[in-house]
């Protein structure tokens, strides 16, 4: 306990953050408050005694660096004390300028991009994809045969740490500018883009190739967009005419890079999730759709639920108790 409360003490979530690789950015009018350009929904504040604090909406996780450490890495509690204390131990936080607690500390920005970054993808796992399938098949109720495409394509595979990896690639070429973590343990949240990572680009599928889709639907999450995809395919509605990118949050530069890149998109679904952050960003869509002078049609599509995986998931349980019942059915007639 000693230990964690000195972490606490002498490292700041907003380096641990840097030392991750992720990027604060601080809220206009707010010297006190940042958010990371990775993740929009993610807030860090830090009150005017020096004590700080974290909130991811998108994810419903809050916190001390403890914790943010945790929802970063993927780590339990005792791994990221461990880590932390390392670092600690070492003295490398002072070579990060640790915020001093004083009632006027403020916190020196500096002009990190993302994109400036080398993209370094994860290694990907030796022992096969087994955990990723099962996580997106079996927990997430994504369509079996849709998931199997996108790993065929290079667009997911498995992490040598079990996570799923959601893969961008810059549009007719096969560079990779883009990576998205996502645990596969149930017990634990954790979800992050890779350093380096080309957020404008994100994640997509069905959007270039062969055929060109006239209908785009614009997700937050990878996992969100796939969810949209295995619904249109359990309705048997073909896919071909439908593209679908990821966000990657509620940050909207990929829907405007992408739409500048398929000007044959004639409706554009904005599937942003049912909370205040979607709401917010599928209202700042039309902004932007009107500044890129877009004619074509704009549908607001939240989900039902919070988000469209909770959508599937209460549509495949809905379908299997059907089928059980059916089946139970069918077994009385024969007896």
């Amino acid at each position: 306990m000693q230990l964690a409360q000195s972490i606490k003490e002498n490292i700041t979530i907003l380096h641990c953050a840097e030392m991750l690789g992720y990027h604060p950015v601080q809220r206009k009018g707010n010297t006190l408050s940042w958010t990371l350009q990775e993740h929009d929904s993610l807030v860090i504040n830090l009150d005017p005694n020096g004590c700080q604090r974290f909130i991811w909406n998108s994810q419903r996780i809050h916190g001390s660096v403890i914790d943010f450490y945790m929802a970063m890495t993927g780590a339990d509690m005792p791994k990221a004390i461990q880590e932390l204390g390392t670092i600690l131990k070492s003295k490398s936080i002072s070579a990060w300028d640790t915020v001093r607690k004083t009632e006027n500390s403020t916190y020196h920005q500096h002009n990190h991009h993302a994109e400036g970054n080398e993209l370094k993808l994860p290694e990907h796992s030796a022992q096969g994809y087994r955990r990723a399938y099962a996580y997106l098949i079996k927990t997430r109720c994504l369509d079996k045969w849709m998931v199997s495409k996108l790993f065929s394509q290079n667009l997911l595979y498995q992490d040598i740490r079990g996570n799923v990896v959601f893969v961008g690639y810059k549009p007719h070429t096969n560079e990779p500018v883009y990576a998205s973590l996502r645990g596969t343990l149930s017990s634990r949240q954790y979800r992050g883009d890779v350093s380096g990572s080309h957020k404008e680009v994100g994640f997509y599928f069905n959007l270039y190739g062969q055929h060109s889709p006239t209908k785009l639907f614009v997700c937050e999450s990878p996992i969100d967009a796939m969810s949209v995809a295995s619904m249109l395919i359990h309705y048997k509605i073909p896919l071909d005419t439908y593209g679908f990118i990821s966000l990657g949050g509620t940050s909207l530069n990929a829907l405007e890079y992408h739409l500048k890149q398929n000007p044959q998109i004639q409706t554009v679904y904005l599937c942003q999730d049912n909370d205040d952050a979607g709401n917010h960003s599928r209202l700042q869509a039309h902004s932007v759709l009107e500044k890129l002078e877009y004619t074509g049609k704009i549908v607001d599509k939240p989900p039902v639920s919070k988000d469209f995986n909770e959508d599937l998931k209460k549509l495949s349980q809905a379908t299997a108790i059907v089928l059980e019942h059916n089946q139970s059915q069918l077994l009385q007639q024969t007896r």
